[in-house]
C-alpha cells in the first residue's frame, strides 16, 4: 500500500538550529504531511520553515495568540486542514521529541499495524533524555550526541508523560498530549506503546504507566539537549507556556544521564540521507539557513551569560556536571561489535566507555570513574587541538584520547595505533558509543622501523603489556604486526602527537621526521629506562624543535611545543582581495540599491544585512536582492534576546559568520554612507596598491547637507545632495567621525562601528588614514572614533549622506536609530551636518560601471516594483508625519535656525 497518509502537527518558536533533522527525521519514518505553526521567533526560524514550505517538504502557518496559547490554538487550527481530515493515523509532537518505533523497519505505517486492530489511540510514552554533558551544541545530530537516558525499567515503575498517534476519524481535533472531542459514534479504544490496550472506563489523563517499558515505540524527549541552547529556552519562554520556568530545578528534574539508549542514533543514516536530499532541493540553502540559527543560538547564550541571572543558572548546572556523572550506566542493547559483550557503560571525562571488568580491572576502574584516568592527556588536547589539526595517537587504550580527539572541533583525522589485540574490539566500541567519526585504528606495535612482526608481552592489567619483557610478570606473549615510525608519520601527516607506549618510546624518534609537528604530548615511563633516558629523549625532541612546557609539579606527562618563527610580511597587494560589508538597516527602502550597487562596483563581494522592525518594504527588497545572490539578509540577532542595542550585538555577532571567514577585509558601514576611492578606476583594488600594506586604514566622513531639499524626492544621493562640508576646515572643525577597513588577521581583536580593536598593544599593527599616510592616534587610543582629517582624504574619503531632505530627515527621526531602539536623531544633529557650502568631492569616476550595475537591479521586475512602493511608503509617510504638532514643530524649528545656512548656491527642490 503506497498512498497511506500520516499527519505531524508541530509548534515552534526560535528552533533554527533543530528543525531541519527534525522534519528529515520523521519524513523518514513515514509522515506524509507536516504542519508546522510558528510563533515571534526571531532566529531564522521563519525563513527555515518558508523554504521547507517552498519545496514542499512542509505546510507553514504563522500562529497569532493574544492569551498566548500558542499550541493549543495552533493545534484546533491543523484540525481543520484537509490533510488531518483525510490521514490514516494523526499525532502533534514538539521539535525536542523525536518518535522511535522499535517494530517492523521502524516506520509509522509498522507501528500501527502492530498495535491492536480495534484501537484508535495509541499512548507512546516519553523517554527523558539527559544533556550528555554537553554545554555546548555539539557538531551531530541530536540523536547521536544525545544518547545517555533514564533506566529502561523507570517507566515500570512510576508513571510517565506520553503523546498520542491516533485515527482522526475518531477525533475532532488534535491535543497537547492525546486527541480531543471523540465522535459520538465512535467509542474510543486505547493502546499504549508496548501494544496493551487500556481499559475502556479508564482515563489515562497524560501520564501512565507501561509493564511493558515500550515494547513497540517511545518518544525520546531531548527536553534540555546542551546547557547553551538550554539557556536560550529559558531566556526565550516556552511554546506552550510563556510564564512556565525554565530554570535550574526543571534543567535538575531533566538532566538524567542513567542508561545509554541508540534506538534513534542507529537511524542516523537514513535521517542523513532524507537531509541531504532536502538540503539538495534548496540548494544548499537549508544547511545554511540552520548554521545561521546555530550562530544566532551562540549570540544569544553569549549575551545570556552576561546577564547574572543566566550566569548563575549556568555556573549552577556545570558545578553539578561532576557529580552527575553517573559512574555506572547501563545500555539497552548489546554491543555490536564481535569478541566484546558488557551490560554497562563508564562515563569518563566525558567519554562513554564499555565497561568489560575483564580489562578494565580495579586499579584503573577506580581512577575512570572519578574522572582521573588520562585526565590531564584528556584536557590538554580539548584546550590545544586546532581546525586542521590530523592527529597521530600511539598507545590508543580503552580509546579515550583518540575520541577526544575526532571530537574536538575541526580535527581532520585521527590514527590510533594499539598493540594489544584484546583490546581492538573495546576501542571501536568506544569509538561507537560517542559516534566519534574520522578515526582509522590500527592493530600493531610501534617501532623506528617497520620489521617483521615483534614479540608483544600481555600483563593482567591492560595499561601494563609492553614489548619488553623484564620490568614486570607477563600472562602470555603475542606477536603483532610492527609499524615504523616514518611509515606512519608519512601516512597520517600529523601535526600532534599524542604518545603512551610503555617505554618504546625510548629510541623510537631518533631518526623521525617532526619537522610538521606542532604539539607533542608523551607520557614517559622512567621506571622502564631510568630518569637518564627521559633526559635523552627531552633533549632529543628540544633538538628536532620541539620545545618541553616547563611544569610547577612532577609529572610523567609532558607536553613539546614546536617554537614558530616570526611571521613573515604578507605579499602585497592581497591577489584577488575579498571584501565583507555588514550594515544595520531599518526602513531604508528608497535608498538600498544605490548603495549596493555602487559598493559591488568598486569591488566588494560580500554584504551581510540586519534589519529589525521594518515596515516600508526594506525586508522585502532585502529578501530578493538574496534571492538573486547580491547579499545575506538576517534578523538583527538582538531581537533573539529581547534587547534594543541592535548595531553592538549585530557587530558581536559579525566574527561568526561564514563571510566573515572568507574576507580579507573588513568594513562595518551604513546606508548612507559611500566609499568614494579617489585614485585609479575608483576601485578598492586601486586603492589597495597606492596604500601599501596596512592591517587598519580609517577613511574620514564627508557630510553632505540637505542641499536645500525639503520634500522627499525618488531618485540618487549623489546626484541629489553633491553640496558637502569644506574638506579643508580650520584646527577646531577639523575632528570628524571616520569608518575603517580592517584586514583580518590574528592582530585583529574585535571588529567595532568606527574602528577595529587589535591584540595587546598593537604595536606591531599599520594604521593608514586615507592619504596612505601613518595615523597613531586611534592605534594609541582606544576610545577615540574620530581623526584630524585635513589631509586624510588624497585616496579615499567616506561620503556621507546623514540628513536627505528635510523630510527624509523627519522620518529618519520617526524611525529611531538602528543602533539603539529607542535613540532618535536630534535638532543639534541636523545643525551641525546641514553644511552646504563645498563641492569637491564628486562621483565620476565610478559612474559608468555604477550606472550599469544599478540597471541591471531595475531591470529585475520584482525588484523595481518594491523600490517604488517603498518610495510611495516614504512619501506618504512624510506627509502624514506633518500633520503631527511634534514633527511640525521640528520643521518650523530647522526653517527658522538651520535651513540653508551656508548654501551658497540656488536651493533645490523648494516649494
Amino acid at each position: 500500500m503506497t498512498d497511506r497518509k500520516f499527519f505531524l502537527a508541530l509548534t515552534v518558536k526560535n528552533e533554527a538550529p533543530n528543525l531541519w533533522e527534525w522534519v528529515a527525521y520523521h519524513r523518514a519514518i513515514g509522515f506524509t504531511d507536516i504542519a508546522i505553526y510558528q510563533n515571534d521567533s526571531t532566529d531564522g526560524t521563519k525563513k527555515l520553515l518558508r523554504t521547507m514550505e517552498k519545496h514542499g517538504f512542509i505546510q507553514y502557518f504563522t500562529n497569532p495568540s493574544r492569551d498566548r496559547g500558542w499550541q493549543n490554538k495552533a493545534y484546533r487550527r491543523a484540525s481543520r486542514l484537509d490533510e488531518y481530515k483525510a490521514a490514516e493515523w494523526a499525532m502533534s509532537l514538539d521539535c525536542d521529541e523525536f518518535l522511535v518505533i522499535k517494530t517492523g523497519n521502524g516506520t509509522v505505517s509498522d507501528l500501527v499495524d502492530a498495535l491492536p486492530q480495534d484501537a484508535n489511540v495509541c499512548t507512546i510514552h516519553w523517554k527523558a533524555f539527559g544533556s550528555s554533558y554537553h554545554t555546548k551544541i555539539p557538531k551531530g545530530l541530536v540523536t547521536e550526541e544525545f544518547t545517555l537516558t533514564e533506566e529502561p525499567k523507570r517507566i515500570s515503575e512510576r508513571q510517565m508523560g506520553f503523546k498520542s498517534i491516533f485515527k482522526p476519524t475518531a477525533f475532532k481535533r488534535i491535543g497537547i498530549h492525546k486527541p480531543k472531542d471523540a465522535f459520538a459514534e465512535v467509542p474510543s479504544i486505547i493502546c499504549n506503546g508496548s501494544g496493551i490496550l487500556l481499559q475502556n472506563n479508564v482515563d489515562p489523563g497524560w501520564r501512565s504507566k507501561d509493564p511493558d517499558c515500550r515494547r513497540l515505540a517511545q518518544v525520546n524527549h531531548y527536553a534540555l539537549r546542551d546547557v547553551e541552547r538550554f539557556l536560550v529556552k529559558s531566556g526565550r519562554g516556552r511554546t506552550a507556556n510563556h510564564e512556565r520556568s525554565v530554570d535550574i530545578q526543571y534543567w535538575t528534574d531533566f538532566d538524567i544521564n542513567e542508561a545509554t539508549d541508540m534506538s534513534a542514533a542507529d537511524r542516523a543514516e537514513q535521517t542523513r540521507a532524507e537531509m541531504k536530499l532536502m538540503n539538495d532541493k534548496t540548494r544548499g540553502r537549508l544547511e545554511l539557513l540552520t548554521q545561521e540559527g546555530v550562530d544566532a543560538n551562540h549570540v544569544v547564550f553569549n549575551e545570556l551569560l552576561d546577564d547574572p541571572y543566566y550566569k548563575k543558572i549556568y555556573d549552577d548546572i556545570v558545578e553539578l556536571f561532576p557529580a552527575m556523572h553517573a559512574p555506572t550506566i547501563k545500555t539497552d542493547e548489546a554491543a555490536p561489535h564481535p569478541g566484546i559483550d558488557y551490560s554497562e557503560v563508564i562515563v569518563t571525562n566525558g567519554v562513554k566507555v564499555p565497561f568489560v571488568p575483564k580489562i578494565i580491572t580495579p586499579p584503573i576502574e577506580k581512577p575512570m570513574r572519578n574522572n582521573r584516568y588520562e585526565g590531564g592527556e584528556c584536557a590538554a588536547l580539548r584546550e590545544l587541538l586546532i581546525p586542521g589539526d590530523r592527529v597521530l595517537e600511539l598507545g590508543a587504550g580503552v580509546g579515550l584520547l583518540s575520541t577526544v580527539a575526532a571530537m574536538s572541533k575541526g580535527v581532520e583525522s585521527v590514527l590510533t595505533v594499539e598493540a594489544n589485540p584484546e583490546m581492538i574490539p573495546l576501542i571501536k566500541e568506544t569509538h561507537r558509543l560517542n559516534g566519534a567519526k574520522n578515526i582509522e585504528l590500527i592493530n600493531g606495535v610501534v617501532a623506528p622501523r617497520t620489521t617483521e612482526p615483534l614479540d608483544f608481552y600481555l600483563r593482567k592489567d591492560f595499561w601494563a603489556s609492553s614489548m619488553e619483557p623484564d620490568s614486570r610478570p607477563y600472562v602470555d606473549v603475542v606477536q603483532v604486526p610492527s609499524f615504523g615510525i616514518k611509515d606512519l608519520i608519512q601516512k597520517q601527516n600529523p601535526t600532534v602527537i599524542a604518545i603512551d607506549i610503555e617505554g618504546g618510546e625510548l629510541g623510537l624518534f631518533d631518526k623521525a621526521d617532526l619537522s610538521k609537528v606542532r604539539l607533542l604530548i608523551i607520557e614517559f615511563h622512567s621506571k622502564v629506562y631510568g630518569k637518564a633516558n627521559v633526559t635523552a629523549i627531552t633533549k632529543l625532541l628540544e633538538k628536532k624543535g620541539l620545545k618541553v612546557d616547563p611544569v610547577e609539579k612532577p609529572t610523567t606527562v609532558r607536553r613539546f611545543f614546536r617554537e614558530t618563527a616570526p611571521a613573515q610580511p604578507a605579499v602585497w597587494p592581497i591577489s584577488k582581495p575579498r571584501f565583507l560589508v555588514t550594515t544595520c538597516m531599518k526602513d531604508e527602502g528608497p535608498y538600498i540599491l544605490e548603495w549596493l550597487a555602487w559598493h559591488k562596483y568598486i569591488g566588494i563581494q560580500d554584504f551581510v544585512v540586519f534589519t529589525n522592525d521594518c515596515s516600508d518594504g526594506t525586508d522585502l527588497i532585502l529578501d530578493r536582492l538574496e534571492e538573486l545572490g547580491q547579499l545575506r539578509h538576517l534578523p538583527n540577532p538582538a531581537l533573539a534576546t529581547g534587547s534594543t542595542f541592535f548595531q553592538p550585538i549585530a557587530l558581536k555577532y559579525t566574527p561568526h559568520l561564514s563571510e566573515w571567514h572568507k574576507a580579507d577585509f573588513y568594513i562595518s558601514m551604513d546606508v548612507d554612507e559611500f566609499i568614494n576611492v579617489r585614485i585609479g578606476n575608483g576601485q578598492l583594488s586601486g586603492l589597495l596598491q597606492a596604500t601599501g600594506s596596512f592591517d587598519a586604514l580609517s577613511m574620514s566622513e564627508l557630510n553632505h547637507g540637505s542641499n536645500g531639499r525639503m520634500h522627499f524626492e525618488p531618485g540618487l544621493m549623489t546626484e541629489q545632495f553633491p553640496l558637502h562640508q569644506t574638506e579643508t576646515p580650520y584646527r577646531r572643525k577639523a575632528l570628524r567621525g571616520v569608518k575603517t577597513i580592517t584586514r583580518i588577521s590574528e592582530k585583529l581583536d574585535r571588529p567595532r562601528n568606527h574602528r577595529p580593536d587589535f591584540v595587546g598593544s598593537g604595536h606591531d599593527v599599520v594604521w593608514l588614514d586615507g592619504s596612505g599616510r601613518p595615523l597613531e592616534t586611534l592605534k594609541e587610543d582606544k576610545t577615540l572614533n574620530g581623526i584630524d582629517v585635513r589631509g586624510s582624504s588624497d585616496f579615499v574619503v567616506l561620503d556621507h549622506f546623514p540628513l536627505r531632505s528635510l523630510e527624509s530627515y523627519l522620518i529618519k527621526m520617526f524611525r529611531g536609530d538602528v543602533v539603539v531602539k529607542k535613540n532618535q536623531v536630534s535638532q543639534r544633529y541636523w545643525r551641525l551636518r546641514n553644511q552646504n557650502d563645498s563641492q569637491t568631492s564628486n562621483f565620476d569616476r565610478q559612474q559608468k560601471g555604477f550606472q550599469k550595475q544599478l540597471k541591471k537591479y531595475m531591470a529585475d521586475p520584482m525588484l523595481k516594483s518594491l523600490h517604488g512602493k517603498s518610495c510611495e511608503i516614504h512619501a506618504k509617510r512624510a506627509v502624514k508625519l506633518l500633520t503631527k504638532p511634534d514633527f511640525i514643530e521640528r520643521k518650523e524649528w530647522i526653517l527658522a535656525n538651520a535651513w540653508n545656512d551656508g548654501l551658497t548656491s540656488t536651493p533645490v527642490g523648494q516649494k
